[in-house]
This record gives structure tokens, sequence and C-alpha cells, in this order.
């Protein structure tokens, strides 16, 4: 450490300051030296630990054999013969129906023609069983297809404005809200304490809606039903290794399961030709997955 006498060879304290400051600042003559790490020392370690698995007289690191070890063995899957399995499925479509009333399905063109015939000859001894239509649609009797609303306490009800409706789907909510009401999806409501937005979403189908309902308001007031949903990961263990497995979709599955009379004006919405409420689960309410989970498993137990 340098120091400085503030009294010898300096005429005042500014000389002084300046002299403190040069020498705090000054390069050093002798800089210091950076340690460097031996890198040709660890990397001829890392290439002894890899060549310790290594055979013969190659000193190629890369050329590296793992011997096999007690338990070990190589696991075959199912083998794909099929080299087509990746292009998309190609289907025909075949009537289950009469004349007077056409019924169409589709099937995957896979099959040979002998097989062709006796899956249409199946389909058409239970074409009662496939809905093509919602008058077709039966709702679940008794219990185990119903629903109930339940609010929790003190809750105030909620009536919301009606959102504002594109011009260009007016028509076709008319012609929807009239279909849904002439299967008895839906009635009129005229008084009711509950009041939710309407909503319109456009279907992959050319010139074709859905109407939806804003529910996040009612939702937030129903109590929450604690029976489990199937796990993603148990329903794949459960189907994996089988060499073949079946889909079922079921046609509108919620309009299957009645609304008891007393909590069906709780799903009311508004539009411009007044105001209706469900009968059926709609799509969007809380509780519909757990409701229509405990009904598939209970059927097929």
């Amino acid at each position: 450490m340098r120091t400085f006498n503030f009294e010898d060879g300096f005429e005042s304290i500014d000389e002084a300051l300046q002299e403190v400051k040069a020498a705090i600042f000054r390069i050093p003559q002798d800089p210091l030296e950076l340690i460097q790490p031996d890198w040709s020392t660890q990397l001829r370690h890392a290439l002894e630990c890899y060549n310790m698995t290594a055979k013969g007289e190659d000193e190629d690191p890369r050329n590296i054999n793992i011997p096999e070890v007690e338990g070990h063995r190589e696991v075959e899957g199912l083998q794909i013969e099929n080299p087509y399995i990746t292009m998309p499925l190609k289907t025909n479509q075949i009537n289950i129906g009469i004349e007077a009333e056409l019924k169409f399905m589709k099937i995957g063109d896979y099959w040979d023609d002998a097989i062709v015939d006796k899956v249409t000859e199946f389909l058409r001894e239970y074409q009662d069983l496939f809905p093509t239509k919602f008058s077709d649609l039966k709702c679940i009797i008794g219990n185990l297809g119903v629903m109930k609303i339940t609010l929790k306490l003190d809750i105030k009800p909620v009536k919301q404005r009606p959102y504002h409706l594109e011009p260009k789907y007016k028509e076709k909510v008319c012609l929807e809200l009239d279909k849904m009401h002439v299967v008895g999806i839906i009635e009129p409501m005229e008084d009711t304490d509950w009041v939710s937005p309407m909503v319109i979403q456009e279907k992959k189908q050319k010139d074709e809606i859905r109407i939806c309902v804003d529910l996040r308001k009612l939702n937030d007031a129903c109590v929450h039903d604690p029976f489990p949903t199937p796990f993603t990961g148990e329903v794949l263990d459960n189907v994996g290794g089988h060499k073949a497995y079946s889909f079922t979709n079921g046609f509108s599955g919620y309009d299957q399961i009645n609304i008891v009379p007393k909590d069906r004006s709780k799903t009311t919405f508004a539009t411009e030709w007044g105001c209706f409420q469900y009968t059926v689960m709609p799509f969007g309410i809380k509780n519909a997955l757990m409701i229509f989970s405990c009904m598939v498993i209970t059927m097929f137990k």
C-alpha cells in the first residue's frame, strides 16, 4: 500500500490529491497472469473414461462398445405391415335405412365386399341405435340421466344483457332456435332470475353455426361436483398393447341428459326473439363433464 505525505513535496492539497488520483488509475507495469485451466489434462482424463469399454486396438474414442449386462434385452413391438398406415383413411358411404327414409353412414374402404355386406346388414338391423338428427334422440330414462344445478349459499342471481349479434347471423340463429325448440332442446321462458348472453360459433361446415351460451356467471355460483373424471394416462395404459381398438362417438351426448324442471330456469339465455331455457344439459355448464362421465361409467359396468 502506498502512502502520501501532504506536507512534503506538494505545495497544496490539490496537487497532492491529483497525485493520489494518478496513482490509483495508473496501469501496473507487471500485469497479473491469468490462470488458464489445463484443458489438455482434462481432455485426456475424459478420453480415458470413454475408452474404458473399448475393445481391440482401435484408439478412436468415438468407437465405443458398451458390453451387455445381465438382464439386458431388446423389446420388439408390433410390426406395421400396412405401408399406407400414415395416409388419410378413405371412407365409403352406405345406406342403412329404407328407400322412403334414407340414413347414410360412413365405413372404411379397407374391407372387401363380403365384409362390407355383413357390416351393412348388421348396422341396418340396429339402425335405431344410430340417430342422424335431433328428432331421433331418446333421452336417458331415470335418475341416471338427470342434471341438478345446485347453487352456493347466499348467491345473488345475475341477469346479463345479450351480446351484439352481427346481421349476417340473424337468419341462421332464428332457424337454429326453431330447430332446437321443435326437438325439445330449449323452450320459451318469460320470467327468471338468471339470464345469460348467447354466443354464436361457426362450425367447420360451411354456412353452419352453433348456438352457445356464456354461462360463466352461473358456473361461478354452482357447487362443484367431486365425481372424478378419467385419467388420460390410465386410459392409455388400458388400451396399450392391443392389436386394435375402437372409438364410440356419441351423437349429441349432452342433449340426452335432462335437467330437473326446477333448475331449468337457471340456464335461460336472452335473444332478440325472446328468452329460452334449456331442458337438457347444455355444453359449457359446470359439472357437465362429471355428470356425463358418471353416466357413461355406470352404463358400461
